[in-house]
């Protein structure tokens, strides 16, 4: 069976990025918030494949999942503040991909202020954000294959070196945290689209 997904989304991406989900018949759980409730019965005719659907409150919502070593969890909310609590929720889990879209500025900006609650840094080890591959993707629709693709190349295990848009990856988080000074790598133009 193909892993289980949970994507937590507020935003006109993660249609796109459903329907390639769908078209890979992953099975997948989606949260949104609670303002999307009246859209509900049109999320669940649109994606058949989806194992659950839950219209509420993230943090009631997430009470209720317990993604496991062959989970992958995408965050793709409208703002800095769920985006944040979605993190610091999915980092203490077991799973297996955490993604999360944004500009580096954001994710940088969203890993320390959850390093100064006590997370350690090991915890992000897993953490791809900006999320998905740098494929040159500025349209929802590019942007969800670049997700997709970078989530096929993490299930397959590919060894070799793929353009990661990801700060995490490849880089040692816990030293560059220590430096506020210092400054973040440019920023490429489909991450820098930042909605928190």
């Amino acid at each position: 069976a193909l892993s289980p997904h949970v994507v937590a989304a507020r935003r006109r991406l993660d249609s796109s990025y459903l329907l390639l989900l769908n078209l890979l018949k992953r099975a997948h759980t989606q949260i949104s918030d609670h303002a999307m409730r009246s859209q509900l019965d049109d999320v669940l005719q649109r994606f058949p494949e989806a194992r659950d659907v839950y219209a509420d409150d993230f943090e009631r919502v997430l009470t209720q999942l317990a993604p496991n070593e062959n989970s992958y969890l995408v965050i793709v909310t409208r703002g800095h503040r769920d985006d944040m609590l979605i993190l610091r929720w999915a980092v203490q889990t077991k799973a297996r991909y955490i993604g999360m879209i944004g500009s580096k500025r954001k994710t940088i900006a969203i890993f320390r202020e959850l390093q100064k609650e006590g997370l350690p840094a090991e915890l992000f080890e897993r953490v791809h954000a900006p999320i998905g591959l740098d494929i040159g993707a500025v349209t929802p629709e590019e942007i969800a294959v670049s997700i997709t693709a970078e989530l096929i190349a993490v299930r397959r295990r590919v060894e070799r070196e793929l353009p990661h848009m990801s700060w995490f990856h490849g880089h040692n988080a816990a030293r560059e945290s220590a430096d506020p000074g210092g400054a973040p790598a440019k920023e490429s133009a489909e991450t820098s689209k930042d909605a928190g």
